[in-house]
C-alpha cells in the first residue's frame, strides 16, 4: 500500500490551502503585444501550511515558484507579434496541462492604442513526492522527490526498496519539461530492483497543439525483471523477461483539410524491439532465493525469442476544439476537454526479424468528445497487433477502450459513469490482467486470484463538494463521494487464465485539492467487496492528477504495448 506522506498533511483537519485569485481573462483581437509579464505563486499560505514550509525549508526543500523561462516554453504568444484569441487560449490550456501547475491564466491588458501587455499568472501544485509501501507493519519501499525542483519544471525522484533475501533496490528518474526553453521533454532514469534492473531515455517534442508545425520522439528502454504470475492456488511463480526497445519518430502538420479547422499530421518511425523470456518459471522466496518451479506446462517453453526492426508511417486527422470545464476530474479545478474527433494510425512492415519471422504492424488511436459543461461524453479506443506471415495469425494484440459520461446538475455535484475494456492476445511474454491492478481493477479486491486476458470494468460515482467552515477559509477543495464498481475477467490465452463471475464493490471516498482549484486530487477510498474473492475490504490512499485520466491506461495493460505505440510520436493527445 503506497501512502503519499503529503496526503497526511493535506487531510489534516486544519489544513487550508491558498487559492490565488486571478482576474478573469479577456479576449485578444489582433493587438500588438508589447511585453509579457510573469507572475508565479506557490501552492499555499496558512498557519498549517507555513509550518510545513518551515519543516521543508529546514530539510533543504525550499519551494521556488515556477520560473518564467519554463512558463514561456509553453506560450504561443510572442512580444512584438499580434495577439490572437487562439494563441492566447492555447497558451492558457498548455500551461494548465503541465503537471507542476495547478491553475493558470493568460490575459491581455491594454498598453496603448492597438497594443496589449500579456500578463501570465500561474499557481504551482505541491511539488513534493513522498511515498512508501508496507506489507503489514513491515516496510518494503520508499519514494522521495519533487515535480518542480527549484522552479525549473524538473521532476526528480529517488526510490529505494528493501531486498529481504535479495539485494537492496534503488533507482531514480529525472524529467525536464520545457527543456532548452522549448516545449521539449527530456527524461532519463533507471533502477536496480532486488531481482532485476531497468534503464530508460526519452527526448521528445510532443504534438501539444494544432498550432505546432512539427514534433518528434527519440526513446530507448531496457528491462530485465521477473514477471509475477498469479495462480488459482495462490502460490505465485515468476518468469524472467528481458525486453529492450528503441524508436526514432518525426511528424509534421499538414495544411487544414476543411473549413472547420480540421488538420492532418503525417510522420515516420523507425523502431526496434527485442524480447527474451525464460523457458522455465521459478519460485521466489526470501530465505532460499530463486528456486525452480518444475512441471508447469502453462509457462514452460511457451514463449520464444522475438527480435524485430521495422519502419512505418503515421497519419493523423484532428477536427476538434477545446472547452474549459470545472469539477470533472478535479474536485473543483478547471480542465480542458476536447470536443470533436481525432484519429491516428501507424502501419509498417518488419525489415529485419529473428527466426525468419516477418510481419506487418498496425496500431490505431481514436478519440471523440461531445457535450456541454453540464453533460459531456468522451471516449478513447486504441489497439495494436502484428500480422505474422509465418503463423498466419494476429500476434501481439493489445486493445483498450474507455467511455466516460460526466453529468453536473450543479457546481457542487459531479456524477461519472465509466466503462473500461482491456484485452491482450498472443503476446511474446507473460502478462495477466487482474482485479487488483490499482488503475484498471476493482477497489476492494487487492488479493483477488482470478486473472485473464480480457477485462471489463463498469464504474459509477457521485461526488459532492463540501462547503468549508469560514474559519478555515476557502483555500482548499474538499469533497465526499459514493461509488459502485463491477467487473468481469475472461480467461483468454494468458498463463493460468480463468473466467470470473461478475465481481462488484461499493465504497465511500474523501477527496481534497490543494490549492483550491488545483488539478491534483488527494483521495482516500474505503471499498467493500459485495462478493469477495479473498478480500474483506480495502483502504486506498492516492495522490494523482485525474484530468488526463482518459489517456492513462491500466498499469498491467500499459506494459503490453510494443515500442511502436502511437503515443511515441509526441503524444498526439487532446488534453
Amino acid at each position: 500500500m503506497r501512502i503519499p506522506a503529503v496526503l497526511l498533511l493535506v487531510l489534516a483537519p486544519l489544513a487550508p490551502a491558498l487559492a490565488q485569485r486571478v482576474a478573469a481573462p479577456t479576449a485578444c483581437h489582433g493587438e500588438t503585444i508589447t511585453t509579457i509579464e510573469f507572475h508565479s505563486y506557490p501552492p499555499g499560505s496558512s498557519f498549517v501550511a507555513d509550518a510545513w514550509k518551515t519543516a521543508r525549508n529546514f530539510a533543504g526543500m525550499h519551494h521556488t515558484p515556477t520560473r518564467p523561462r519554463v512558463v514561456n516554453a509553453y506560450l504561443r504568444v510572442t512580444a512584438g507579434l499580434p495577439c490572437t484569441e487562439l494563441d492566447r487560449s492555447e497558451s492558457e490550456r498548455l500551461l494548465r496541462a503541465q503537471k507542476f501547475i495547478a491553475s493558470a491564466t493568460v490575459r491581455p491588458v491594454p498598453d496603448g492604442p492597438g497594443k496589449v501587455k500579456i500578463v501570465v499568472e500561474t499557481v504551482d501544485e505541491i511539488p513534493v513526492i513522498v511515498g512508501a509501501s508496507f506489507a503489514g507493519a513491515s516496510y518494503q519501499s520508499g519514494l522521495l522527490g519533487t515535480e518542480n525542483f527549484n522552479g525549473l519544471g524538473l521532476t526528480v525522484e529517488l526510490s529505494e526498496s528493501k531486498g529481504f533475501g535479495y539485494r537492496t533496490g534503488y533507482g531514480g528518474d529525472v524529467i525536464q519539461y520545457g527543456a532548452f526553453g522549448e516545449p521539449f521533454t527530456l527524461a532519463i532514469g533507471g533502477q536496480r530492483d532486488p531481482q532485476g534492473d531497468a534503464l530508460r531515455f526519452e527526448f521528445s517534442k510532443p504534438f501539444l497543439t494544432d498550432l505546432q508545425p512539427n514534433g518528434f520522439h527519440i526513446g530507448a528502454n531496457e528491462l530485465n525483471n521477473y514477471y509475477d504470475l498469479t495462480r488459482p492456488i495462490g502460490d505465485d511463480v515468476f518468469l524472467n523477461v528481458r525486453r529492450s526497445s528503441w524508436d526514432i519518430a518525426v511528424g509534421t502538420r499538414v495544411a487544414k483539410v476543411s473549413k472547420s479547422g480540421a488538420i492532418g499530421v503525417i510522420g515516420a518511425m523507425l523502431m526496434g524491439e527485442n524480447v527474451n523470456t525464460a523457458s522455465q518459471a521459478v519460485y521466489m522466496t526470501d530465505t532460499a532465493g530463486l528456486q525452480p518451479a518444475p512441471g508447469l506446462p502453462e509457462v514452460d517453453n511457451r514463449f520464444t525469442a522475438f527480435n524485430v526492426v521495422r519502419v512505418g508511417l503515421f497519419a493523423g486527422f484532428r477536427a476538434m476544439h477545446f472547452q474549459t470545464v470545472k469539477g470533472f476530474d478535479a474536485v473543483t479545478g478547471a480542465q480542458d476537454v476536447a470536443k470533436g474527433i481525432q484519429v491516428g494510425v501507424f502501419a509498417g512492415p518488419s525489415i529485419s526479424a529473428s527466426q525468419n519471422r516477418s510481419d506487418y504492424f498496425l496500431s490505431y488511436d481514436v478519440y471523440a468528445g461531445m457535450g456541454t459543461p453540464e453533460s459531456f461524453f468522451e471516449m478513447r479506443t486504441l489497439g495494436e497487433g502484428r500480422a505474422d506471415r509465418q503463423s498466419q495469425r494476429w500476434d501481439g494484440v493489445v486493445g483498450f477502450a474507455k467511455f466516460v459520461w460526466y453529468v453536473k446538475p450543479s457546481d457542487a455535484i459531479t456524477r461519472l459513469l465509466t466503462l473500461e475494456l482491456s484485452g491482450v492476445q498472443h503476446l511474446t511474454f507473460p502478462l495477466q490482467l487482474s482485479f487488483w491492478d490499482h488503475e484498471g481493477g476493482l477497489p476492494g479486491f487487492p488479493d483477488a486470484l482470478t486473472v485473464g486476458g480480457q477485462r471489463a470494468i463498469l464504474r459509477a460515482e457521485e461526488r459532492r463538494v463540501i462547503p468549508m467552515v469560514p474559519i478555515f477559509g476557502k483555500r482548499a477543495d474538499w469533497a465526499v463521494a459514493l461509488f459502485a464498481d463491477a467487473g468481469k475477467i475472461w480467461a483468454g490465452d494468458v498463463p493460468f487464465g480463468q473466467t470470473s463471475p461478475v465481481r462488484s464493490s461499493v465504497g465511500v471516498s474523501l477527496l481534497s485539492a490543494y490549492p483550491a482549484g488545483g488539478k491534483r486530487t488527494y483521495r482516500v477510498d474505503f471499498a467493500v467487496p459485495i462478493n469477495p474473492d479473498g478480500a474483506k475490504f480495502e483502504i486506498r490512499f492516492t495522490s494523482s492528477d485525474e484530468t488526463h485520466s482518459i489517456w492513462r491506461q491500466p498499469n498491467d495493460l500499459a506494459v503490453a504495448h510494443s515500442s511502436a505505440a502511437l503515443q511515441n510520436l509526441g503524444g498526439w493527445s487532446p488534453r
